[in-house]
């Protein structure tokens, strides 16, 4: 049985929640044209346009015809883009057995073909795939040489992955990782190993008819991705999290009891008590067994916050989410993170404008400036303080 907490007032959830997951007593009313605009530009960013379409077409919703219509392209290029998906992991599954290369799908791509849900609705940017780090090379190298287009291996320091491929006939864009979280510190470098060794002795192989990949447990795979959203993103990749967890709680098989044990060894476990309220509080009938672990101290505005931060708009991620992330370090250890945020800044707009020498003190400069330029809005602000009072939360 979970604690009880204050229920986040459903006026304040962002609509969205209300579209995405009715609840049977809070039936949805019939919105004008200007909250039809402001949810398709939330489900463009946040790729929800084929989960809306599915619920639009059983809901009877009255979604203006031109919102309708580019939902239901979405949703049926969302289906071409998972078979695409499915078949090169096929590929790239049998490649690295060939190659006596060990590695774990991670995040959406362990969930999308086992038969919980259909995997347009969804969409995965890309696929990652985790390997032991002495591995790293040859799995870049041998994609490369099997047609993948990108760079070959170039690892900034304490980054999750090397730089992204792109298969050269489907397009699928494929990240080969190293580690599960994201680890700026030496503390966060022991509880990243740590994961990946607890993860990988749990980890099992999916049956043929789910796609035959290798996967770690239903519970190492929900705290993965809730450490991922949480920790990693302070919520801002959006709510696919919440239909994750939901499918995770609903159809897998969750040990409870090893999953809190897993989050307090890797320091995660307020990250897990407030990813589990928020779905608790969106999310019909869903039911986590706290295990005793249910947060005392939760209210209904660090709730609705954490629901907010989830749709902060894709370009502005970067500069809304540093200040959020550095909140939850010590100040010891905000100036490695701040140096690790910016070489990847830096990775991440050479890649596609080549200028300069990496470190360059003017590049490093800007990328700092790009950082902190969403605090001159009212918008960025607002999301900012936000992102502090998550941050505060989570350190206790």
């Amino acid at each position: 049985m979970s604690a009880p907490v204050a229920e986040p007032r459903a006026q304040c959830l962002p609509p969205i929640f209300a579209l995405l997951w009715p609840w049977p007593d809070k039936p949805i009313a019939q919105p004008g044209a200007e909250f039809w605009n402001d949810i398709a530009a939330i489900a463009r960013q946040q790729r929800l346009r084929p989960l809306l379409h599915r619920k639009a077409q059983h809901g009877g919703w009255a979604v203006p015809p031109a919102i309708a219509d580019n939902w239901a392209l979405a949703d049926r290029r969302a289906e071409v883009r998972a078979l695409k998906q499915k078949v090169e992991l096929a590929r790239i599954t049998r490649w690295f057995a060939e190659a006596d290369i060990e590695a774990y799908v991670l995040k959406g791509g362990a969930l999308a073909w086992r038969g919980w849900f259909d995997p347009a609705i969804r969409p995965m940017r890309d696929l990652d795939l985790l390997v032991r780090a002495d591995q790293a090379e040859a799995a870049q190298e041998l994609l490369i040489s099997r047609g993948y287009s990108g760079a070959p291996v170039d690892v900034v320091a304490n980054s999750k992955h090397l730089p992204a491929l792109t298969a050269r006939d489907s397009g699928v864009v494929v990240e080969i990782h190293t580690r599960m979280i994201d680890a700026p510190t030496q503390r966060w470098a022991e509880r990243d190993a740590r994961f990946c060794q607890l993860a990988s002795e749990r980890a099992r192989r999916l049956s043929a008819s789910e796609g035959g990949f290798a996967v770690f447990s239903d519970e190492d795979t929900l705290l993965h991705l809730i450490v991922h959203a949480v920790l990693d993103h302070q919520f801002n990749n959006g709510p696919v999290l919440l239909l994750d967890i939901e499918a995770l709680i609903a159809k897998g098989q969750i040990d409870w009891p090893q999953f809190w044990e897993t989050a307090d060894k890797i320091g995660a476990r307020r990250a897990a008590q407030l990813a589990l309220k928020l779905a608790e509080a969106i999310v019909p009938g869903l039911t986590v067994d706290w295990q005793g672990h249910a947060p005392q101290d939760l209210d209904a505005d660090a709730v609705i916050g954490a629901a907010s931060l989830m749709l902060v708009p894709a370009e502005k991620r970067t500069q809304l989410g540093l200040v959020g992330r550095l909140a939850r370090f010590s100040w010891s250890d905000r100036i490695g993170v701040v140096l690790g945020g910016l070489m990847r800044q830096r990775r991440s707009v050479t890649a596609t404008e080549p200028s300069g020498k990496q470190g360059d003190p003017p590049e490093a400069a800007a990328g700092l400036s790009h950082m902190l330029a969403g605090a001159r809005s009212a918008a960025g602000r607002a999301h900012i303080k936000r992102s502090l009072a998550v941050a505060k939360w989570l350190r206790g």
